[in-house]
């Protein structure tokens, strides 16, 4: 990872944490960044790793809801990372990445273009892939004013006036831009944006949440950030921040 403006001290197991608060690590020598997906979040090691059995699940709505059997640990919030597998009946109930919301006995996560349910589940596995009090994901949410725009590469020859040969200029001629918004955030969500994009600095990738499903219904999608992040403060404790983000089709 990258360096950031921000510094953040390696997590605490004796502090509460609050939700988007930032620990650089669980050690001096852990390299990754942990954010926090909820607030009173105490003496829950960001490395912990833990595995749940599938119970069963519905879809719908271009989002599926798996039901497992909690067996302790800390519940899911939205951002928390799992990896699931192993369904029976319907193999394509995997996905790894950012629930969208969770409890003690649920997680949400998006699925989009099945919009109905299917036969049900009745084995599979969730694995964390750090501890759901935890996400190293890009776990914010943009606002509504958040807009998305289609590049397209070809390469033209022209000959006379009207007429021209074109051809795609890559393997993916059409590039998906978003310009992510997020309005009225608090001083610590901010800053939590600001050192996400800091950290992943236009090089790493990683999924986007975005309100309406339907402009990235694929949650394996994968972003690089192209500017920002911009932070405008508008009052106390109330901040506009943006950045741009466009697809990638990473090896």
């Amino acid at each position: 990872m990258a360096y950031t403006s921000l510094f953040f001290p390696p997590w605490s197991g004796s502090i509460t944490y609050q939700q988007y608060d930032v620990v650089g690590g669980v050690s001096a020598g852990d390299p990754n960044t942990y954010f926090s997906t909820q607030p009173n979040n105490q003496g829950w090691s960001p490395s912990g790793v833990y595995r749940y059995n599938v119970v069963g699940y519905t879809r719908g709505n271009d989002t599926t809801v798996l039901t497992y059997t909690y067996t302790g640990g800390p519940f899911f919030a939205g951002g928390s990372m799992v990896s699931i597998s192993g369904c029976s009946f319907d193999p394509t109930v995997n996905y790894t990445g950012m629930i969208t919301a969770g409890g003690s006995g649920t997680i949400t996560y998006l699925n989009a273009g099945w919009g109905q349910n299917q036969a049900t589940v009745s084995a599979g596995i969730i694995t964390t892939l750090c501890s759901p009090a935890w996400s190293t994901g890009c776990l914010f949410v943009p606002g509504y004013t958040t807009s998305v725009e289609t590049q397209q590469n070809v390469i033209a020859a022209a000959f006379e006036p009207g007429y021209e040969q074109r051809q795609a200029a890559s393997i993916n001629p059409n590039t998906d831009q978003f310009n992510l918004v997020f309005t009225d955030r608090s001083n610590r969500e901010a800053k939590a944006i600001r050192a996400f994009v800091q950290l992943n600095a236009g090089v790493y990738s990683f999924p986007i949440m975005i309100p309406i499903p339907e402009l990235d219904n694929q949650p394996n999608q994968k972003f690089i950030s192209t500017s920002g992040p911009r932070v405008v403060t508008k009052s106390w404790n109330i901040n506009d921040v943006s950045f741009t983000v466009k697809r990638v089709f990473d090896f």
